[in-house]
């Protein structure tokens, strides 16, 4: 299956014919296809690319029916079902999930989202996250919640325990890091958009040893001049990938000019850091790996 990429007379039809059909059937599997005492087969609607990766990471991809376009590339063939922002409630009923799992935004998860889960009996949970202790948390949650609809928890235990025995051996100090002085970490060049203190990022630099040269708290936009005035050792390019990384580093170096030529910038792929979920470790290796190679 491909992914719709607009609403198209044929998906409205099959839209308001599963709204009928949601009205006998509900959110869940019929209860006839189910032995009596026995879960309908797990189907998990993410609209969060984070919580998708650590659902894939769990060995859990074959119960996600739904997914947001930014999902991870394992997640090629499962329908779209819009986003936090916008999800799209006609899809979502289409695809009869039994559980809904969302990264909610400040103002909370869509009431419209809420409503449908809870007219088709249908769990919705949502999880922040924005630090590092956001992501343990979740694998803390998880397996209570997929264990409710129906995935066996002994089957994801292990791959949690194994994700923390790596966490706790790869987030240590680290001299070359610690040696590298104040650096600022951007995931955006135009204009520069930095992690700020309080960020998954920043928790992850930290435990690494290294210093986080902005101050303030969250995702910040920051003017070329912000940077000049921070006066970094070190600035840290993080995009999709490696040749993303390069010409962004090249090109905000050019724009600051001659008063950057004291500071070393660092491309590095950060496909696997830019989202907080279980991938983050895969991240921070490569981050690791590329500062031992050098500047751009």
């Amino acid at each position: 299956m491909t992914r719709p990429t607009g609403t198209s007379p044929v998906w409205i039809t099959i839209a308001l014919l599963a709204s009928i059909l949601s009205v006998l059937t509900g959110c869940r599997e019929h209860p006839g296809s189910n032995p009596p005492g026995e879960l309908a087969a797990p189907r998990v609607v993410s609209l969060s690319p984070a919580l998708s990766q650590i659902l894939i990471d769990l060995g859990q991809a074959d119960t996600i029916v739904g997914c947001t376009p930014w999902a991870p590339e394992e997640l090629a063939d499962v329908p779209v079902v819009g986003d936090l922002l916008e999800p799209d409630l006609e899809r979502i009923t289409i695809v009869r999930p039994n559980l809904i799992v969302v990264q909610p935004t400040q103002l909370g998860i869509d009431p419209g989202l809420r409503d449908l889960a809870e007219r088709h009996d249908c769990r919705i949970v949502g999880w922040e996250l924005n630090r590092l202790a956001d992501v343990d948390r979740v694998l803390a949650e998880l397996p209570d919640v997929l264990a409710s609809v129906g995935v066996a928890a002994e089957s994801i235990n292990d791959r949690i325990a194994t994700w923390r025995a790596r966490r706790d051996d790869m987030l240590v100090p680290d001299p070359d890091v610690r040696s590298m002085g104040s650096t600022v970490l951007l995931f955006g060049v135009d204009p520069p958009m930095a992690f700020g203190r309080e960020t998954y990022v920043d928790d992850l630099w930290s435990s690494l040893g290294g210093l986080n040269a902005i101050e303030g708290d969250g995702y910040l936009d920051c003017s070329l001049e912000d940077l000049l005035v921070l006066e970094p050792a070190n600035i840290v390019v993080l995009a999709s990938t490696s040749d993303a990384a390069d010409l962004q580093a090249r090109r905000l170096r050019a724009a600051l000019g001659e008063r950057a030529e004291a500071i070393v910038f660092l491309p590095v792929d950060g496909g696997d850091l830019l989202v907080p979920g279980t991938r983050i470790l895969d991240g921070v290796a490569t981050l690791r790996s590329q500062l031992d190679g050098g500047a751009s």
